[in-house]
């Protein structure tokens, strides 16, 4: 914030300045010459190279709030939480998930809404991710990559998924696993999911003003998919992040 007061002031002075000279040339019985034109013109570049400079100060900001919020959300989910707890925190990460601030030209960048991230790109560990696993669409963490002869798999933690300590049942496998399930040390269950299975959830809110074609289609399984849907907090994560 220190660093992007002084470039906010250079963007008033810059605009102060064309609207002093706009005025002297549209004042009454004022006539625009070459050199006035010339100075006009000047102002205007040197306010639209001071606007960018503000911009990408403002994006780097952003980049670094996003940051701190992704480290102090592995901290908190590092704890050991109820369920309903881990719920709360993500609904409350989801409400205050950046917004994409652009360039009037141009398109946003993948992961922006619904904009998807480029073909062959893995998802980055850590990231939080929608798998079709076991019949079922679930909220989940990436844990891990998984390289195999027929393309890229993922070992994914199912977020919503209980884990009972003291019998080692993790819920809804009635104490057993099958062959795409592992059960870690810290009792996480790991799902491994193909990449064509698994969708990466947003890193930022689209505008649907600016950007309407990076909303969630209404058919999206985020949005039509029970298992997505049926906990109150999992519908505010998402359309929080939609």
């Amino acid at each position: 914030m220190l660093r992007l007061q002084p470039k906010h002031q250079k963007v008033n002075e810059s605009l102060r300045a064309i609207r002093s000279q706009g005025a002297r040339l549209l004042g009454p019985g004022s006539k625009i010459s070459q050199n006035s034109k010339a100075k006009l013109i000047a102002l205007y570049q040197t306010a639209q190279k001071q606007c960018v400079s503000e911009h990408s100060t403002i994006m780097q900001l952003l980049d670094n709030i996003q940051t701190v919020r992704q480290l102090r959300l592995k901290q908190r989910m590092a704890d050991k939480l109820s369920r309903g707890s881990l719920m709360i925190l993500l609904a409350q990460h989801a409400a205050t998930l950046p917004l994409y601030i652009g360039y009037i030209e141009g398109h946003p960048p993948p992961l922006v809404g619904a904009i998807p991230r480029l073909n062959g790109e893995p998802i980055n560990v850590g990231h939080f991710v929608a798998a079709f696993s076991e019949d079922i669409w679930i909220l989940g963490e990436v844990k891990a990559h998984i390289p195999t002869a027929y393309g890229l798999e993922y070992s994914i933690r199912d977020i919503d998924d209980e884990v009972e300590e003291e019998g080692g049942m993790v819920a809804g496998t009635s104490g057993s696993t099958n062959n795409n399930n592992t059960l870690t040390n810290n009792n996480e269950k790991l799902l491994t999911v193909d990449s064509n299975k698994v969708i990466a959830l947003p890193h930022y809110r689209a505008d649907p003003r600016r950007h309407a074609h990076a909303l969630f289609p209404k058919e999206s399984p985020l949005k039509t998919q029970p298992s997505l849907r049926a906990i109150p907090q999992h519908f505010l994560y998402h359309n929080f992040m939609f």
